[in-house]
């Protein structure tokens, strides 16, 4: 980046840093959008990288939130969102400078995550970004479609109705603020996040979007927002398809119930939703469960452990057991090292959650191991043979346990000092559910 520098914008910069994305991207958000992010975002996370004109060519911002992690913890996280460059300027060393300087800040700030969605595979894994979380977009035929009974006393008791928006607008963030302390890969939900509850983004759109929830005995569980419009607009007559935007569920009588609400719209001809999780049960509410397809599947969010220690140290593992990790960091130095990870059970039945890590904050019960976690110097790690050789891009796909630790040990991305070291890794790092991230940003 010759002649160029990375900093902070001043306020009345503001306009000239959200343009940078739209020029980089060819899109520009509705004026809704970009006054929701100048009213919220905070001026010294922004980054910007200026040319040997002082013109600001690139971007990236920091939003604080928390993300759970597998057991419970809630760790302080950044999601990272506007990263540009805009197309005069790329390949010269402007990305690389403003993710740098982001994660440098980041690390300073005490922020143990950071997490953001890719334009493209290829570019975040040379920064520590690793491939998190992971959904599919499914489509149900709806002709002929059966829905298994529950077994036993599974049926739910309570009932859906159709609601309006304003009911709406109170009843997602409410199920999504308690739905994030239970999943690890959540985050809680950024600024723009409701804007399509709201209706602010796009007001033709909102008009077509309709509610439902789902309650019993006074309590909503679940919350539903869809569209039924064609699946081809160049036919005169088009078949229409209802369009899942989003479904939030705290129960399972309330993800049935819904569920069976949109299987049950008359009039259409399939279901299609949203990138929604892998192990989506809904498949197997249906007598065919070859009716739902995955029509696109791929990466939700990458993650990256700024502070690799803290970040082991704050999660639970699903076995207990002891392993040397040898994590190599280039991007951010201060990671790349030897930690001795020790998972123990340190809980008698219905016994109280350990004590949480400095900045992190216990949501709910806890599951699995505890962690403890020592950085060994480099005279050890000179004479130590590690159980597991891993680079941090590597390890930010399996710590939340999107990814199996024997998948990218067999791809070459991970080198175990022999098979029980392996399997020992695998089992400590798996998780019973697989992660995922609801929020859109």
């Amino acid at each position: 980046m010759p002649g160029g520098s990375v900093g902070t914008p001043s306020e009345h910069e503001l306009d000239e840093v959200f343009d940078v994305g739209a020029r980089a991207f060819g899109h520009r958000e509705p004026d809704a959008v970009v006054d929701c992010w100048r009213q919220s975002t905070i001026l010294d996370r922004i980054v910007v990288s200026r040319d040997d004109t002082g013109e600001i060519v690139g971007s990236a911002i920091s939003i604080p939130t928390n993300m759970t992690v597998p057991g419970g913890c809630r760790l302080p996280t950044a999601a990272i969102v506007g990263v540009a460059v805009v197309p005069t300027h790329r390949r010269r060393g402007h990305l690389r400078a403003m993710m740098s300087y982001q994660l440098g800040d980041l690390h300073a700030r005490g922020d143990h995550l950071a997490t953001l969605y890719a334009s493209e595979a290829s570019i975040y894994g040379r920064f520590g970004y690793g491939p998190a979380t992971f959904g599919a977009r499914y489509r149900i035929a709806r002709r002929g479609v059966r829905i298994r009974e529950p077994l036993g006393d599974r049926a739910f008791n309570g009932s859906v109705r159709m609601v309006g928006v304003e009911l709406a607008r109170e009843a997602f963030p409410a199920l999504l603020a308690e739905l994030v302390q239970r999943r690890a890969g959540e985050v809680d939900a950024l600024p723009n996040e409701w804007m399509d509850i709201e209706g602010t983004g796009n007001e033709v759109d909102a008009q077509q979007r309709f509610f439902a929830v789902y309650e019993e005995e006074g309590r909503i569980d679940g919350a539903l927002s869809y569209r039924v419009g064609p699946t081809d607009k160049g036919e005169p007559w088009p078949p229409r398809a209802v369009f899942v935007e989003r479904l939030v569920t705290l129960s399972d009588p309330s993800y049935g119930a819904l569920w069976r609400f949109v299987l049950g719209i008359d009039l259409v001809e399939e279901i299609r939703t949203q990138r929604l999780p892998l192990d989506e049960p809904v498949r197997f509410m249906l007598e065919d469960h070859r009716q739902m397809r995955v029509v696109a599947y791929g990466e939700k969010t990458w993650l990256r452990l700024v502070d690799v220690g803290a970040c082991l140290a704050s999660r639970r593992y699903d076995d207990e057991g002891s392993l040397l990790l040898e994590v190599e960091d280039a991007f951010c130095p201060w990671n790349t090292g030897l930690y001795r990870l020790e998972a123990i059970q340190d809980l008698p039945a219905g016994g109280e959650p350990a004590s949480s890590p400095d900045g992190a904050v216990l949501a709910g019960g806890a599951d699995g191991f505890a962690a403890s976690v020592e950085r060994l110097d480099e005279v050890a790690l000179g004479r130590a043979v590690p159980d597991v050789r891993l680079d941090v891009e590597s390890l930010a796909s399996i710590y939340l346990g999107g990814l199996p630790v024997s998948a990218l040990a067999r791809a070459g991305r991970i080198r175990a000092s022999s098979e029980r070291s392996l399997v020992r890794a695998e089992r400590m790092f798996r998780t019973r559910e697989k992660p995922f991230c609801s929020s859109q940003f």
